[in-house]
């Protein structure tokens, strides 16, 4: 499907849900001051769907109202204060459920704070009757979110099969992982590791060059190559969006790490949680297969043993628009889906290629691609995932092992 059609048609359809929702009200003495019960729904919205298309809808369903007579100039004053407030609010809480339930009571105080000024009336009796609206806000504005994420989730931004508008029945999840002086369980020296999700047709050329870039790694040559073909209904696929890439510059590897810390401060993570994940990478004297959790607040271990936490099923639906480089590739698609868990918030990687010294921070939406992390030559890599205190950390973990996801570049309409 063309891509701004699919937009236009997104917006048209939140653009409805705001109205005929909207138009449902909590009656209020006052006249302009009503309850709207799209509050809970405007919030999950902004939340999943992002800013610019929740005020473009909302300004849309606001003219709408103003054009059919069912809103007057005083109540779309009153839902953009509001629109304006929870944007900001959900942005300064990155998303948090905490803010998402606060943010539509806090906005509707504050618009109808400065409405009474406004119109000259007292604030408190204003606020104090839309404490039933403020409260229902609070409780279904999460469940709106789990709603509209589970469909967003499971509705693809692209077609899996070009030329086609259609998308395939079934996928195949196709894994490599590959060590020399025998299994990993065994003591084998990790080698490579890699997977893709690709068509029925594909499997055998895919498997092929997996088993070849296992052959022919800058890490050695793999007697011990095991690779895993497992099929995967397409209702069971999840489709996340890529996170957006910045390049960084660094002279050195101590420019470098800085950068990295630099980039991981006020994303939730405190300081002394940076410091440890550093300090957890530095000290590696063998690289891990799956990545430490570590607390965001305490900065500790919260991962058991020494294997780490090993994400898999994953892939892009169009490699190419990822890019030429693999290693950039495979390393976006892997943060992407980390990214999209709940409760991660920040990541910290370099690779264990001894010819690959790029890594990079992923937070906030966005991956920040930095050189010079380590030494050339160095075997020694490894990731660290933050993660917020109160996570249910096997759930998380069951999600980034197991859950297949397809990440997709959304085209900036």
């Amino acid at each position: 499907m063309n891509q701004n059609i699919r937009y236009i048609t997104e917006i048209a359809i939140l653009t409805a849900m705001i109205t005929v929702l909207g138009a449902i009200k909590i009656p209020n003495i006052i006249p302009g001051i009503e309850f709207q019960l799209s509050a809970p729904l405007a919030v999950a919205i902004c939340a999943v769907f992002g800013f610019k298309k929740y005020i473009i809808s909302g300004c849309l369903s606001s003219l709408i109202g103003l054009a059919l007579g069912t809103q007057s100039i005083l109540n779309v004053m009153i839902a953009m204060q509001f629109r304006l407030i929870v944007g900001l609010i959900l942005w300064m809480c990155q998303n948090h459920m905490i803010g998402i339930m606060i943010s539509g009571p806090i906005a509707s105080a504050l618009a109808r704070l400065s409405l009474s000024l406004y119109i000259g009336k007292a604030a408190l009796p204003m606020i104090a009757l839309a404490v039933p609206g403020m409260i229902f806000t609070v409780i279904m504005a999460p469940v709106f979110v789990k709603v509209f994420r589970k469909i967003h989730s499971q509705v693809p931004q692209n077609d899996l099969v070009k030329g086609k508008g259609m998308i395939m029945a079934e996928l195949y999840s196709v894994r490599m992982r590959a060590a020399q002086g025998g299994p990993h369980e065994k003591g084998g020296h990790h080698i490579s590791g890699a997977e893709r999700i690709v068509k029925l047709e594909e499997v055998g050329a895919i498997a092929q060059s997996l088993a070849d870039r296992a052959l022919h790694h800058s890490k050695g040559t793999a007697d011990f190559i095991n690779i895993t073909v497992d099929v995967i209904p397409s209702n069971e696929i999840t489709y996340i969006d890529c996170l957006q890439v910045e390049e960084h510059r660094a002279n050195t590897i101590a420019e470098a790490h800085q950068l990295a810390i630099e980039l991981l401060q006020g994303t939730h993570i405190t300081e002394v949680a940076i410091q440890n994940a550093m300090t957890f990478l530095k000290e590696l004297d063998s690289s891990m297969r799956g990545a430490m959790l570590v607390d965001a607040t305490t900065g500790k271990r919260i991962d058991i043993g020494n294997r780490g936490v090993r994400v898999s099923h994953m892939d892009s639906f169009d490699s190419e628009s990822l890019g030429e480089n693999e290693h950039m590739r495979e390393a976006l698609v892997l943060a992407s889906k980390v990214q999209s868990a709940e409760g991660i918030v920040g990541e910290l990687c370099w690779s264990d290629d001894p010819d690959y010294t790029v890594g990079y921070v992923a937070c906030n939406g966005i991956y920040h691609r930095i050189p010079k992390m380590k030494e050339l030559g160095s075997h020694i890599g490894g990731r660290v995932f933050f993660v917020r205190s109160e996570i249910d950390r096997e759930s998380v973990i069951e999600y980034l092992e197991k859950a297949p996801v397809l990440v997709q570049r959304r085209n900036n309409v």
